[in-house]
C-alpha cells in the first residue's frame, strides 16, 4: 500500500484508526465465536 498524503491530514488517521479498530473488533467477534464452539465441545452435559 503506497503511501497517500491528502490535504487534510488528521481525517486521514481517524479513518486508518476506525479500520484498525474494526478489524480488531471482528477478530474478537470470531474469537469469541471458536472459544464459545470449544467450551460446547467440552462439556456436553451442561446443555
Amino acid at each position: 500500500m503506497k503511501e497517500l498524503k491528502p490535504r487534510n491530514q488528521h481525517q486521514w488517521l481517524k479513518r486508518n484508526l476506525l479500520k484498525k479498530s474494526l478489524k480488531l473488533k471482528k477478530r474478537l467477534k470470531l474469537k469469541m465465536k471458536k472459544r464459545r464452539k470449544r467450551n460446547q465441545r467440552k462439556n456436553p452435559s451442561r446443555r
